[in-house]
């Protein structure tokens, strides 16, 4: 029977799993080094469009908390001289860079503005005759509450925010509106939206502070369609906007440095589960050479108490019988003496040959000594199959052997016979009993 170690499946399948599980972690650390190059990548956006998203949040409230100043002044004393408003206005706009205009509108009708100079036009306007504005100025009525419109096209020319402040004095009646107009394109400047750093794109959306809900107003509307934008909140005094940031030049794949790791990871695995898989099939061999008879090929006296106590156990649970051979050769001795160990192993293999190519591969055969061979039938049920079969043996070892020398020789075979479970339980007492009972033959 050929011998097949227990577990050799595993020879070829440890360098398989090997290999994935090494190819699968250069996988895993390539794609955790893009994650962090990405996360390195979105952290410096991100810190960008924070320090903007500050920047547009202190300068917004520093100038309404400005203007609160002359609202105060309007709720105490609601028929103050125009004169008075002008001294009150330009010392706020000396203080904010970003406001164009301030003015004030009696019942929703602009009755003050400051600088008067390029903004006449807008003397005597009726909120309620311009829908555009209109619409924040009664939220901020509705919510009492300061409000951040626009940016709008202002009636006197250009572009603005526009805080619209509902102003109510002690009688708790409304009075008007404080509107203060702050330049677009300079509170852009200022806060780092328009600035000499290239290396961030910005878009704004949620105009008149609806926040998600509002439409785009500055920037490419395109970047709030990018999953990877950085998103940032910018609170208003009422409502927000939403700021997206994303990198001028694109998010960088690093394809040159996730490609090396990969192959670099491939490389490994081939190398390493290759040199495991020699590893295993040098010890496979060397196994099977311990194993094995080094001249015959056959089992050696090691496997074949591997193989008998394996027979044990199954024929015990089956309650089956078996058979055991112990063979020694006859007339070996002097094949030795006259023609030469060359020719005592060439008889030893051409015998061993012989008995694999007419016995059958589930029938074990074994060599144990020099000219000894123990043979295993595990079908062998009865004393008149076990002598049947050493009858066949011996007919198989008798028929004459070819020598290199052109001599045919011949050779006989004392043969003892062990049954199970009737001769012995164990691989021990079996094999002594078919070794005493082989001597016995050979002395007749």
């Amino acid at each position: 029977m050929n011998y097949r170690p227990t577990g050799s499946w595993v020879t070829p399948a440890i360098p398989l799993l090997l290999f994935a599980l090494l190819l699968g972690t250069s996988q895993y650390i390539a794609l955790r080094e893009q994650q962090h190059l990405h996360d390195v990548q979105y952290r410096r956006v991100y810190e960008h469009a924070g320090a903007v998203r500050t920047q547009l949040e202190v300068e917004l409230n520093t100038t309404l908390n400005l203007c609160l100043g002359l609202v105060a002044v309007i709720k105490s004393e609601p028929d103050f001289p125009v004169n008075t408003f002008e001294s009150v206005a330009e010392s706020i706009m000396a203080q904010a860079t970003h406001i164009r205009s301030i003015a004030l509108a009696k019942d929703n009708v602009i009755t003050h503005i400051f600088p008067t100079k390029g903004n006449e036009k807008a003397l005597g306007l009726h909120y309620a005759d311009v829908p555009a504005q209109w619409a924040a100025i009664t939220r901020a009525m509705e919510h009492r509450h300061a409000l951040i419109a626009g940016p709008i096209t202002l009636i006197q020319g250009g572009r603005a925010f526009v805080s619209r402040i509902p102003i109510y004095p002690r009688d708790n009646v409304y009075w008007g509106v404080a509107s203060v107009s702050i330049d677009e394109e300079s509170l852009y400047r200022f806060s780092g939206l328009l600035g000499p750093d290239p290396t961030v794109r910005y878009a704004l959306k949620g105009k008149d502070g609806l926040g998600e809900a509002g439409e785009v107003f500055h920037g490419d509307p395109q970047l709030f369609s990018d999953p990877r934008a950085a998103i940032l909140p910018v609170k208003l005094p009422m409502g927000t906007w939403i700021l997206a940031a994303v990198p001028s030049s694109g998010w960088i794949e690093h394809a040159s440095i996730l490609t090396l790791i990969r192959w670099s990871g491939l490389l490994l695995a081939l190398v390493i589960s290759s040199l495991v898989c020699a590893l295993l099939h040098s010890y496979r061999r060397i196994h099977l050479i311990a194993l094995q008879d080094p001249l015959t090929g056959l089992s050696n006296r090691r496997l074949l108490e591997e193989h008998l106590n394996q027979l044990i156990l199954l024929s015990r649970r089956k309650k089956r019988a078996f058979t055991l051979l112990y063979v020694d050769l006859d007339r070996f001795k002097p094949i030795n003496d006259r023609f030469g160990h060359e020719a005592g192993d060439a008889m030893l293999t051409t015998l061993a040959r012989r008995l694999k190519d007419n016995l059958r591969q589930s029938d074990i055969i074994a060599r144990v000594g020099g000219d000894e061979f123990i043979l295993l039938f595990h079908d062998m049920v009865t004393r008149r199959d076990a002598d049947a079969m050493a009858s066949k043996v011996g007919r198989i070892i008798e028929a004459p052997v070819a020598l290199s020398c052109g001599q045919k020789i011949s050779v006989g075979a004392s043969i003892g016979t062990s049954l199970y479970p009737d001769d012995g339980t164990s691989g021990e007492a079996l094999i002594s009993h078919a070794d005493l009972a082989m001597y016995e033959q050979k002395s007749h």
